[in-house]
């Protein structure tokens, strides 16, 4: 760890090292960790701002650009890398909580609409009069099927979920295939 960021929120290193980073978030935040991380997870990096709480409990915007490590580690590791930007003490840090704020609610709403639309498409396969079944083109795996295919078929979405193409009923096969 630079020295930086450790003096700047008024601890050593050591000490720094040794507090889970959920911890020196500003609690009203921390609820956002496990989205942090998870972008992290999934994209492999993260941007943003970052209020953190000096020793003192003074709370600290930072802007951040982190990156997750996973070759020639043991286990994975995200790099930060900043502060890009810090509030000091007698910095008014509005603004930037207000762009915080405007970017996290705009990811909320992103993906509130993603959800939305998941769910209508959800409904559409579901409600469908077709048999509609998903299939892993790798490994023959179903991944999903609408209740018609279930019922049509005689499984339940949890059998399918655990078949292969070629382990349902033979008799079955021609309805699935189209073949004869």
């Amino acid at each position: 760890m630079n020295p930086e960021p450790a003096r700047l929120l008024g601890y050593s290193v050591e000490e720094l090292l040794q507090i889970p980073m959920r911890d020196l978030i500003v609690p009203a935040f921390r609820d956002e960790f496990d989205a942090y991380l998870g972008q992290i997870a999934r994209l492999g990096e993260a941007r943003g701002f970052l209020a953190l709480m000096t020793r003192s409990g003074e709370p600290r915007i930072w802007e951040y650009h982190n990156t997750l490590r996973r070759e020639g580690v043991q286990s994975p590791v995200v790099r930060g890398y900043g502060p890009q930007t810090v509030t000091e003490p007698e910095a008014a840090p509005t603004k930037q909580l207000r762009e915080a704020g405007e970017q996290l609610l705009a990811k909320v709403r992103e993906s509130e609409k993603i959800i939305r639309d998941l769910k209508l498409f959800r409904t559409l396969v579901d409600r469908s009069t077709d048999a509609i079944l998903v299939v892993n083109a790798e490994t023959l795996h179903f991944l999903d099927a609408n209740e018609t295919a279930c019922v049509k078929l005689g499984y339940s979405r949890e059998e399918f979920l655990s078949l292969r193409v070629f382990d349902i009923q033979p008799h079955n096969r021609r309805a699935v295939f189209g073949a004869n």
